[in-house]
């Protein structure tokens, strides 16, 4: 009799603590979900405050534009130090977003009439957006 309490209490206990292994691993698992920003509210970050804007763009950046001369489109590499604030508030600007898929968005700057025409992609890493790339097709 006193083995099958003792065999009865051991299976509780494992059970217990199987139990408490899989609450743990649950909660741990939420802990590493990472909330995602929303693209709007960090457009409107980054193209009015240069800190923000500085601390949001993925170095090396990728800036291509199209060469005329060559017929084709040519990368430049911008570090860093290089990078200077750039509003994206002008008042001129004709400003359209597409969402490419949830984790990619383009912003495209035009100016009417002036044959400049750039896009700028974001792209979501880690839960934040960053300016990834730029491609200049002004003319």
């Amino acid at each position: 009799m006193n083995s099958k309490v003792i065999l009865l209490t051991l299976i509780c206990f494992l059970v217990a603590c199987g139990h408490s292994k899989t609450e743990k691993n649950h909660i741990y698992k939420d802990a590493n979900q990472v909330k995602t920003e929303d693209f709007n509210t960090f457009l409107k970050r980054f193209s009015a405050e240069k800190d923000f804007q500085l601390s949001r763009i993925k170095y090396p950046l990728i800036s291509k534009y199209y060469d005329y001369d060559t017929d084709k489109f040519t990368t430049i590499i911008t570090q860093k130090e290089e990078r200077e604030f750039g509003s994206l508030n002008k008042k001129n600007y004709i400003k359209k977003v597409t969402k490419e898929h949830p984790e990619k968005y383009i912003l495209n700057i035009l100016l009417d009439d002036t044959g400049i025409y750039v896009d700028y992609i974001f792209e979501l890493i880690n839960g934040k957006w960053f300016l990834t790339t730029t491609i200049d097709q002004s003319t």
